[in-house]
């Protein structure tokens, strides 16, 4: 039961509402009472109440003096004032110090005991919110490896990054920067699309999860690496060594990873390239140590698999021209779900300009980029070139073969343009089934749900996505929809003569009434008190 202080200094007032409330009924009891603001604050030390209703005008000292006081020392007690006056510098000094509640005297009982069934509830949440943040510190700490490893991905998804902030969090982690230097390591299975054209979806898995168990066995016992990035076809991870040894760690780590090769070689009957990325010790530089180990990965396009490649060793293009390959993805992965043929267009003109001079290889890797890009698309989505195309191999064998780059723009354009028509025809129907689940979602909880994330939430599809499809198909967005919904709703409630306006923001989900107030007048353009009138 929560504990109740009453401080007054009318002793027929605080002896009277000890008794003539019944606290048990309300889950609470009365720990003591007090005469003035100075015994208030003692008691208040002694018994630390969850509550304490109290006047404000007292001797010796008033009840905001007394409240100022407690808060500072125990700020998770809550306050009831009461007073004769209704005085707004009283109120406003009170709003100050968090009141939970302004009550004028003399006090109706019904009406206090209203503030205090509000005022526990309120407490009842922050318990609750507690014990919640102490069961989550918990498993923190019983999670600590799959968080390290969620850290470091955030780390390559996020390019922006302070090192001061990411100094900090690596400590949390048990990352010594100081001490310890990293490398990401790339491995991607060798012809994979062609591997897995005629193989079921669980041999597909197997695959991917039995390359991961060998790089288990081999490195990660003897290192501490932690993946970041695991798909079908590849897996990516983070490699921590001594800051000092990195020579001698570098050979163990391509002895290990030699090792790992030859089980998969033998066991699993397929080949891998790994690509190691250059040593840092600087976290922020994780993207670009990503880039690199994946792009000595791509490098193997002109020449083989089944080996291990450094990006030290790696030569630079000849062309000064680059791509982001995260970006590039994006890009096309927007085309495909909702582009048009305008952005196909876009999309290859900004990476092959017309009269560009860019060398073979640049634009080689740039298209093998847009075709793998293409492939984790269809992955995703549980999809192959197969189903599309009739054939894997016709893709990469036609790359061979063009010399030009108008046929290989044209090419492109083409495969994107055939892809992106396939799924339109799929996802037509889909579409229109998410924009009504959306409406049903809000219809339904238009009055608990406070942002798109927790109306999406359900559909386990981005905000950002999803506001794409619902704005294409209403011409509004999920938010618009949300406001229109709870205004049409406040519209119905405010016909009701009795009804109170702060009532009415609450039960369409707005919990500050000044706030219901100007979306009521921005959306009707009147105040919900001007709608009242004139509807009486």
């Amino acid at each position: 039961m929560f504990s109740v202080l009453i401080v007054d200094d009318n002793i027929y007032d605080r002896e009277g509402l000890r008794d003539i409330i019944n606290w048990n009924e309300l889950g609470l009891y009365v720990a003591d009472i007090a005469s003035d603001g100075m015994e208030g604050y003692k008691k208040a030390k002694e018994i630390h109440p969850d509550f304490i209703i109290t006047d404000i005008a007292m001797p010796v000292m008033d009840g905001l003096q007394m409240a100022e006081k407690i808060k500072q020392e125990f700020p998770d007690i809550k306050f009831i004032f009461m007073s004769c006056f209704d005085d707004f510098n009283y109120v406003r000094h009170a709003l100050k110090l968090n009141a939970y509640a302004y009550v004028l005297k003399p006090v109706n009982p019904d009406e206090l005991i209203q503030e205090v069934i509000k005022i526990k509830k309120i407490k009842e949440n922050e318990l609750e919110k507690d014990k919640l943040f102490e069961e989550l510190r918990q498993q923190i700490k019983q999670s600590s490896s799959i968080l390290k490893e969620q850290f470091l991905r955030e780390i390559l998804i996020s390019k922006q990054h302070q090192d001061d902030k990411l100094q900090e969090a690596a400590e949390y982690f048990g990352i010594d920067c100081q001490k310890h230097c990293y490398t990401v390591i790339f491995a991607e299975i060798d012809n994979y699309n062609i591997i897995v054209e005629t193989r079921s979806v669980e041999d597909k898995y197997l695959l991917s999860y039995g390359i991961k168990k060998y790089l288990e066995q081999s490195l990660f016992s003897v290192k501490k690496t932690y993946i970041i990035h695991h798909q079908l076809n590849s897996i990516a991870m983070v490699c921590f060594v001594k800051n000092e040894k990195q020579d001698e760690e570098l050979g163990d780590i391509i002895s290990c990873l030699q090792e790992c090769m030859e089980l998969i070689n033998k066991n699993l009957e397929i080949t891998v390239t790994i690509g190691i990325g250059e040593f840092s010790n600087t976290l922020s530089y994780l993207p670009r140590i990503y880039e690199s180990a994946e792009y000595a990965v791509r490098t193997k396009f002109y020449s083989h698999g089944n080996r291990i490649i450094l990006s030290s060793e790696v030569k630079p293009a000849n062309s000064p021209a680059k791509y982001d390959v995260k970006e590039l993805y994006e890009e096309l992965n927007t085309i495909l779900e909702i582009g048009e043929e305008e952005n196909t267009n876009s999309f290859i003109e900004k990476y092959l300009p017309s009269h560009s001079s860019y060398s073979e290889q640049y634009v080689k890797s740039l298209t093998f980029s847009i075709i793998n890009a293409i492939q984790i698309f269809l992955i995703d989505k549980n999809e192959s070139f197969v189903n599309i195309f009739g054939s894997d191999t016709v893709i990469w064998q036609k790359l061979s073969r063009f010399e030009t780059i108008i046929d290989i723009k044209q090419w492109i354009f083409n495969i994107i343009e055939t892809v992106r028509k396939y799924f339109r025809s799929q996802s037509k129907n889909r579409y229109v089934k998410i924009v009504e689940d959306i409406k049903n979602i809000i219809d339904k909880k238009y009055a608990e749900v406070n942002n798109v994330d927790e109306i999406v939430a359900p559909l386990y599809i981005s905000s950002s996505y999803a506001n794409l499809i619902f704005k294409q198909h209403t011409g509004q967005t999920i938010f618009d929809y949300l406001v229109s919904r709870r205004m049409e709703e406040a519209k119905k409630l405010l016909q009701d003569p009795y009804v109170k306006i702060y009532e009415v923001a609450e039960k369409v989900g707005y919990k500050s009434k000044s706030y219901f107030t100007s979306i009521f007048k921005e959306y009707f353009g009147m105040t919900p008190k001007q709608f009242m009138d004139r509807m009486s």
